[in-house]
């Protein structure tokens, strides 16, 4: 028979990761969200005349960003996982 506590311990794991994984969504979603709105502010003050060349600008500068953001705390996670096991 298995260890009650090892398998309420590896479900409250799961969980965690979701929440953890859930927030980082989030987070990217706002970073995104964020740098279209300075880059479309920035646009409307340069060019008046419409143009989205700082909103394109911003939004892949934040997908870039969020992306190595997102590596680096994926790598941490995995370098902390292999230490624990």
């Amino acid at each position: 028979m298995k260890d009650p506590k090892k398998k309420l311990r590896k479900a409250h794991n799961r969980y965690i990761a979701y929440a953890k994984y859930s927030a980082l969504v989030f987070q990217m979603f706002g970073v995104i969200l964020f740098t279209y709105w300075a880059g479309k502010k920035l646009d409307e003050y340069i060019f008046p005349e419409k143009r989205t060349i700082f909103t394109i600008i911003f939004i892949l500068i934040g997908i870039v960003g969020v992306m190595i953001w997102l590596i680096n705390s994926l790598n941490k996670e995995n370098g902390r996982e292999s230490k624990d096991k």
